[in-house]
């Protein structure tokens, strides 16, 4: 239940933070001697910097949260959902700041000018933290209010609990429908509705289970298109069509990136630092197909965008 959560789980998340922030104070002199001694160009270092930035930016952006919240009633909904964008900003910028330094990472970005339309943004989904600096990009480069669909198990994180809903985040759980994707993905000028049609992070391992689990339904289409992807997973078309359905006039934005998507678990993260990669971001503007109410045109018009995404990362990952 929400107020277990807010009055429960905050507090003891609140008090882990510090402590965990005060223990990665001690322990750094430790982490200093590690990579002292093995030549890892400081990875241990890192490694503890950005954890020690997490807890510490969770250690404050919860009475902050808290203090949007108990004081909510006072302001207009509007300015009430404008506190929560804020607060986000903030931390989007401090985590996504944090993770470039640690994992060091240098970013080229080519995105069109969308002016203030409303966005309806596809993205792929792979590599540490690509949402997140997906959601900066558009928050704090872009300066647009964001919104976005995660899976409900987020909210077990105060912040996200606290933020993300009063952002206007969508939560779903696997038995959700679309019907709340239809209902928020409606946006305001200069917003940006963000859905990752994959439902996941991309790994090897994501990629052969689906394969599988569509062979042994018997689903050869499924698991033939699945098996075309070499770098992605197959798109799910029910939330894509309910945003599209809900945000008509909406201008859609397919984003692909390629550099990191190869990183894959904490040993992945550990052979990545630093080695100086770069990340390369391109959107692009697309058009909606012709006869766009009907999912299975949206379904072969996002494998068709998701198949020409995926040859363009092979195309980066051999440059």
């Amino acid at each position: 239940p929400k107020l277990v959560r807010w009055l429960v789980l905050a507090p003891i998340t609140w008090v882990g933070a510090l402590a965990l922030a005060l223990l990665g104070i001690v322990v750094a002199p430790v982490a200093l001697i590690v990579d002292a001694f093995v030549r890892s160009n400081w990875r241990a270092l890192r490694l503890l910097t950005l954890g020690w930035t997490f807890c510490v930016l969770e250690f404050l952006s919860l009475p902050a949260a808290f203090w949007v919240w108990v004081t909510s009633p006072l302001v207009a909904a509007g300015r009430r959902t404008e506190r929560y964008q804020a607060l986000l900003r903030w931390w989007l910028g401090s985590i996504t700041h944090a993770i470039r330094w640690s994992l060091g990472f240098e970013f080229e970005t080519d995105f069109p000018d969308t002016g203030t339309a409303p966005l309806l943004v596809l993205s792929r989904h792979g590599g540490p933290g690509d949402a997140l600096f997906l959601m900066n990009l558009l928050a704090n480069e872009q300066g647009r209010h964001i919104r976005s669909v995660g899976k409900n198990r987020l909210l077990w994180d105060p912040f996200f609990d606290h933020v993300g809903n009063g952002a206007g985040y969508v939560f779903l759980g696997s038995g959700d429908g679309v019907d709340r994707i239809l209902a928020s993905s409606a946006m305001p000028a200069r917003g940006a509705f963000i859905s990752f049609p994959e439902g996941g992070n991309y790994s090897t391992r994501r990629r052969g289970a689906a394969i599988d689990r569509f062979q042994d339904a018997g689903d050869l289409e499924r698991a033939g298109a699945a098996e075309s992807l070499d770098h992605l997973l197959l798109p799910r078309t029910g939330g894509v069509h309910a945003a599209m359905q809900g945000a008509p006039d909406s201008t859609l934005v397919l984003i692909g990136h390629a550099g990191y998507g190869d990183i894959e678990g904490l040993g992945g993260i550990w052979r990545a630092i630093p080695q100086g990669r770069t990340v390369h971001l391109e959107a692009r503007i697309v058009d909606r197909p012709d006869g766009w109410d009907d999912r299975r045109v949206v379904h072969d018009w996002l494998l068709a965008c998701w198949t020409d995404m995926d040859r363009w990362i092979a195309k980066r990952r051999h440059q």
